[in-house]
């Protein structure tokens, strides 16, 4: 970790949440564009979709991002006015046991966070906003807050901070990945989708469509991750299943292609045994000569 949180805790100076106006380009939170940030500033997007200027170029802005702005830094932020952004926002200084604001050139994790658990930070920073409001309608709180209230929301934050400086110490300590989180979330999210009924698997067009990708660009990212192509993949799923129903029921070549979604027995016949070498049949009868006893079952 590059903060050691022993000796060092939070100020929090203001908790709240901005949702930008739908329609617009830029939200109210960096209006006007490009003003300086006076002390630390953590953001965790929770909708929409934009781009963000940090000190190292453009970023994209989607839900479960995290940014550590830096003070003395003027940002830039815009938004797909169709997608407005929203988000939590938290200003707070970091103090050692004597209170001293812990020094700008001292290590911190980067400006762009990238979780592997966006969940994580969503509900964290959406809790401290509850709490700091009473469950309000307040967009923004300052202290001083209660104290109960001040503790919990200090100890959520810093849970959420120690999380950050953690995951993001884990990913410099090793090699870089070749995709990102995000990327790797997506394709699990479509590999969940196609696994879900292969009778009603959707088309590529419509996974890309949900993960906000292009149609050319979201293969790519699937093959990437997986080390197939979409169509590959929903291939050698069905395939897996009907080579389980035929070594283990009883089901003709018409049911089992049905089963799988083949709406014709003649191309599932034809990828079987492009697949395989071996049309249905005659893999059913060669599982059935090598394996004489096996019982039938799902």
């Amino acid at each position: 970790m590059r903060i050691d949180w022993k000796r060092h805790r939070v100020r929090l100076l203001a908790v709240g949440s901005s949702h930008w106006a739908r329609g617009h380009s830029v939200g109210h939170l960096w209006e006007p564009p490009g003003r300086e940030v006076p002390r630390f500033d953590l953001l965790v997007i929770g909708a929409g979709c934009g781009r963000m200027r940090l000190r190292t170029g453009w970023v994209s802005l989607r839900p479960g991002v995290c940014l550590w702005l830096r003070p003395g830094w003027a940002y830039t932020a815009t938004q797909d006015p169709a997608r407005p952004v929203s988000l939590s926002f938290m200003h707070f200084d970091l103090v050692d046991a004597r209170g001293r604001l812990r020094p700008r050139h001292a290590a911190l994790p980067p400006e762009f966070i990238d979780l592997d658990d966006p969940e994580l930070a969503i509900a964290i920073a959406r809790r401290m906003v509850e709490v700091c409001t009473h469950f309000g309608t307040a967009t923004v709180t300052t202290p001083p807050y209660e104290e109960k209230v001040a503790t919990l929301a200090a100890a959520l934050f810093t849970s959420l901070l120690i999380e950050l400086d953690v995951a993001t110490d884990i990913s410099t300590a090793s090699p870089a990945p070749q995709v990102s989180p995000y990327c790797v979330r997506l394709v699990r999210q479509a590999v969940t989708r196609i696994n879900a009924d292969l009778c009603e698997m959707p088309s590529v067009a419509e996974l890309a469509r949900q993960s906000r990708y292009s149609v050319s660009r979201f293969p790519r990212i699937f093959k990437h991750v997986t080390g197939e192509s979409p169509r590959q993949y929903m291939t050698g799923l069905r395939l897996r299943r009907a080579e389980r129903l035929l070594r283990r029921t009883d089901m003709s070549v018409c049911e089992v292609a049905e089963a799988t979604g083949y709406r014709d027995v003649s191309f599932f016949s034809r990828q079987f045994r492009e697949h395989h070498g071996l049309s249905p049949l005659r893999y059913r009868s060669k599982r059935v000569e090598s394996q004489p006893d096996e019982m039938p079952y799902l």
